[in-house]
């Protein structure tokens, strides 16, 4: 299984650069393949999105996430401050210092700001660490798909991040979006197993008539190890191209993390848990906040599919050959007169705009 508490610290460095709702959705460069096009200026829409008293909503106490660290808001004179770490290890500050329109500049994240606790300003702007880097960040609260989100962009308008206002626990939080990314119908490549995974927690396995319970497993204090737990076996589980790889995981018990062992098949994902008749794998999209936490689970490659997944659900007829066979072949495809007139729903463009930042910053680093 990969590990993960590395990259689960990069990128809650990330949002420690902070968030933004004015989000930009791409037409053209939305769907090309090409790395030289991926930064070229492209026609863009302005998301529309309810920003109403939005300065008002930040308060003491708050807890919020990008999949990975939690963060508790703490006001000092009109900034609010945010303190925050992972279940793993590490912590991260940052700043929101609000403006005239309705935004937060983001403003220095670093440690800094904990040493000094009579501060009531961050003292330096905040710039981020991996997406955009050198770039600095503004922050807008609003409400869509039923959440309080805090979007981070960088001054070209990109969003490069997610926060998510929530309840409880970290871990509970993490669960709730790792069941989401894994929901769904699934046929094995080579057979006749099938896999169904559920919202609430449950799983049908190969040969199985009836879905059980299942839980995730944390890798010694790391919770984002893609390990569950079912009927007292443990597998291990990748996300593909075309689905996922299941396999039969073993704990290691004098390290606490756990072992690749056989694999018990390759699945192709044929449609999503909240619509079970639809051919589009991924249609959560549509309707559930993503977070970089959630995006961990994917390859760069997957990124790309998903982002555009996004766009075909609309009828974007693409000019790749490759996308073109992909989406054409599901039942549900219905291409469009025209590419232009497609317009994604406000949520639709800020996932849109995070995927394609992801793929950047992996990109780039990688």
């Amino acid at each position: 299984m990969r590990k993960k508490g590395l990259t689960a610290l990069l990128f809650a460095a990330v949002v420690t650069a902070a968030a933004s709702c004015q989000t930009k959705a791409e037409k053209t460069v939305a769907t090309e393949t090409d790395p030289a096009k991926v930064t070229e200026e492209v026609p863009v829409q302005k998301v529309d999105i309810d920003t109403t008293d939005s300065q008002g909503r930040l308060k003491d106490g708050q807890h919020w996430t990008d999949g990975f660290a939690s963060y508790v808001v703490e006001k000092r004179g009109d900034c609010f401050f945010f303190f925050g770490g992972t279940t793993h290890e590490g912590g991260y500050t940052f700043g929101l210092q609000p403006q005239n329109d309705g935004s937060y500049r983001v403003k220095e994240s670093n440690w800094s700001m904990i040493e000094d606790k009579e501060a009531t300003e961050p003292k330096e702007e905040g710039y981020v660490s991996l997406n955009g880097a050198g770039q600095l960040l503004n922050a807008r609260h609003c409400r869509l798909a039923g959440e309080e989100l805090l979007v981070v962009s960088n001054e070209g308008g990109q969003a490069t991040d997610v926060l998510v206002l929530y309840d409880g626990e970290l871990s509970n939080r993490i669960v709730y979006e790792k069941r989401l990314i894994l929901a769904g119908k699934y046929q094995q490549l080579d057979g006749n197993g099938e896999l169904k995974f559920t919202n609430d927690g449950k799983v049908l396995m190969p040969g199985e008539t009836k879905p059980v319970a299942f839980v995730f497993e944390p890798d010694g204090n790391d919770l984002y190890c893609d390990v569950f737990k079912v009927n007292g076996r443990y597998y291990g589980f990748m996300m593909t191209e075309d689905g996922l790889e299941l396999y039969e995981t073993n704990k290691n018990a004098d390290e606490g993390n756990y072992e690749q062992g056989r694999l018990v098949g390759k699945y192709k994902k044929t449609a999503s848990a909240d619509n079970p008749n639809s051919s589009w794998p991924y249609g959560f999209t549509s309707h559930t906040v993503l977070t970089t936490g959630m995006l961990e689970s994917f390859s760069v490659s997957m990124l790309r599919l998903i982002r555009n997944e996004i766009w075909a659900r609309h009828g974007y007829v693409f000019a790749d050959a490759e996308l073109a066979k992909r989406f054409s072949s599901r039942r549900d495809y219905k291409p469009a007169d025209d590419n232009n007139a497609i317009e994604l729903s406000p949520l639709e463009q800020v996932n849109v705009s995070l995927l394609r930042s992801e793929e950047l910053r992996r990109n780039k680093f990688e």
